[in-house]
């Protein structure tokens, strides 16, 4: 079973260079949750969303963070981290450029 969490918009300070210590980015975040639930089961087999939604929520805002990879990364490790039934956790996190050429600018991290 797949659940997805698509386009989560949040505003966070990420990046190198100085205007971005001082002036926050929007993001936005989407999450894929491969669990080994073929089927819904029992409630005690699902993996709350909410509880993604909040790792979501608090993740890009503890600190200043110089790259999204990083973002990425700690998301998923907390999201796999949720309940023994996840299998993989794919993370996509977009920093949104406004007046930027590029159509878009993300990274995908995958852990197992």
């Amino acid at each position: 079973m797949k659940i997805i969490l698509r386009n989560y918009s949040i505003v966070a300070s990420v990046g190198v260079y100085d205007h971005e210590r001082v002036n926050q980015t929007k993001l936005l975040i989407s999450v894929t949750v491969e669990t080994d639930n073929v089927l819904f089961v029992s409630k005690n087999h699902i993996v709350d969303y909410d509880k993604i939604i909040n790792i979501l929520k608090i993740v890009p805002n503890k600190k200043h963070f110089e790259y999204i990879e990083e973002i990425a990364s700690e998301i998923a490790t907390e999201v796999k981290n949720l309940s023994n039934h996840i299998q993989s956790v794919m993370v996509k996190v977009q920093k949104c450029i406004m007046g930027n050429l590029l159509e878009e600018l993300a990274v995908e991290i995958y852990i197992e």
